[in-house]
């Protein structure tokens, strides 16, 4: 297919956060993390023809970066002494897949919950994680103490929370206890 080369790029682009957070899970520095998704993306336009369309992309590059992350373990073995075998990376790997691989869905869950937040509660959450303002910036400005500030922040987040697990639960799609 002619067009298959460009939407490769295309996912791999869009997806190259994703794919970076999850090489990270696999190694122990941002730095290792680099090259190893560079030779990732090397690989993924390289076996390019071997994606099949309409499948989850971002499953298929993390199994090429994860063994892109073996290869490096094992040509650097003696200096890295990683801390788990093979097969744990392995058993890491296949569980941080499923995690990034409900990103969108997890994404699409915490918009659809932040949506049912009074407009209150949703301008608290900017100021505090968007805006960066301090508690006491906040609860100077709202009028309102600062553990009264915490408090709320700490209940939102708990609400959100709940909403999230049942908007994923109602779509079959598994959540961590934590």
């Amino acid at each position: 297919m002619s067009d298959a080369p460009a939407d490769i790029i295309k996912e791999l682009t869009s997806g190259q956060r994703r794919l970076y957070g999850y090489v990270l899970t696999l190694v122990p520095s941002p730095a290792e993390a680099d090259d190893i998704l560079q030779e990732t993306n090397l690989a993924i336009l390289r076996k390019a023809d071997t994606f099949t369309p309409g499948t989850n992309f971002l499953a298929w590059a993390c199994r090429i970066a994860f063994n892109q992350a073996m290869t490096y373990y094992r040509k650097r073995r003696r200096e890295l002494r990683p801390l788990f075998d093979d097969e744990v990376m392995g058993a890491l790997a296949t569980e941080a897949v499923e995690v990034f691989g409900a990103f969108d869905e997890r994404l699409g869950a915490l918009r659809g919950c932040m949506e049912k937040l009074g407009d209150r509660k949703r301008e608290l959450l900017q100021r505090f994680y968007f805006d960066e303002q301090s508690v006491a910036e906040i609860a100077s400005a709202r009028g309102q103490s600062e553990p009264t500030v915490r408090v709320t922040i700490h209940r939102i987040r708990g609400n959100l929370l709940e909403c999230i697990r049942r908007s994923l639960a109602g779509a079959g799609i598994p959540t961590s206890p934590a």
